[in-house]
């Protein structure tokens, strides 16, 4: 049997959108276990957007790239099979909607344009994918909140969110280090007043010492008035800042039950998708930038279709 051109290429494409599927799903899986870092789900889930992308530009059957479509979801949840059956249920069928619904919205421009226009073909496609992730990320998530996990945010991702703002904080203001104990960023921020008072400098260094003491004992203390939790002074400002989310976190849950992962399911999402806009207009473009190399390498080549529309290929 002889096969056409660049067959043997669009199987080992329709090969790894589905295994970039299962492997997004496997560091889900890893990541909530907290074996992985995000960066790596973040990583397997970029390359499964650019050969969902590439797979539905370069494959013309509609069968095909549903059945791909279809296998993607289901290497998605593969991980997650003993989570609630419902829950399942759901994330595999959001999934497959968005992901066959940006493979309709691509391959409608495409076939509609009378050349190529990658960036604009594209961008649906990366923009519902990226919902279809979404949709996945919080589902698969959502059980873990009312089960024993009572903590909705894993110290160590919120100690690198944290390390990174804590980071900016220091360059713009030297005295107070946010990645030090509570004491010790007291203190600094104490020093900061200080140093904007002319009459203070004028004070003997042991004194000025005992009263950056003092005012760090104050703030401490209002600290612990304010925000109604014991304040150990040694621990550092990450780990109090995390335990006080945390427990606030907790109480809600415990106070509004399914209402508050509702609304705690809603808002991430909406955080997600806010993100989520703003990475696809960089993915379509990167999408496209590798686009063009492979065009220029002649590994996809454009051909015309009757005598005026163009039709990339693998050549």
């Amino acid at each position: 049997m002889v096969h056409p051109p660049g067959y043997w290429k669009t199987v080992m494409l329709d090969v790894l959108a589905v295994g970039m599927a299962v492997w997004t799903g496997l560091f889900y899986w890893l990541y909530l276990e907290h074996y992985i870092s995000i960066l790596a789900v973040l990583g397997s889930g970029l390359l499964l957007i650019i050969f969902s992308v590439f797979h539905t530009l370069l494959v013309a059957s509609g069968q095909r790239r549903f059945l791909i479509a279809l296998l993607q979801s289901l290497g998605l949840v593969l991980f997650f099979v003993l989570q609630p059956p419902r829950t399942l249920l759901v994330a595999f069928g959001l999934s497959l909607l968005f992901l066959w619904a940006g493979q309709r919205s691509a391959r409608m421009r495409l076939d509609n344009s009378v050349e190529v226009r990658f960036f604009s073909t594209i961008w649906p496609q990366v923009s519902r994918v990226i919902t279809a992730l979404s949709f996945f990320a919080i589902l698969m998530y959502f059980p873990s909140l009312s089960g024993d996990r009572q903590i909705l945010i894993s110290e160590s991702t919120f100690s690198r969110f944290y390390g990174f703002a804590a980071g900016v904080v220091h360059r713009l203001y030297p005295n107070i280090d946010l990645e030090a104990t509570v004491i010790d960023l007291a203190r600094g921020i104490a020093r900061e007043q200080m140093s904007g008072n002319r009459q203070m400098l004028l004070i003997p260094a042991n004194i000025r010492e005992s009263l950056v003491e003092q005012a760090a004992s104050t703030t401490i203390q209002n600290l612990e008035h304010s925000l109604a939790i014991s304040i150990r002074p040694d621990d550092s400002v990450s780990l109090t800042i995390y335990k006080y989310i945390a427990s606030k976190l907790n109480r809600w849950q415990t106070d509004y039950g399914i209402w508050f992962l509702a609304g705690w399911v809603v808002a991430v999402f909406l955080i997600i998708k806010s993100v989520g806009a703003v990475a696809a207009v960089f993915v379509a473009g990167l999408i496209t930038l590798l686009y063009h190399l492979l065009v220029a390498a002649e590994y996809i080549r454009i051909r015309g279709e009757g005598v005026t529309r163009e039709v990339p290929t693998l050549g």
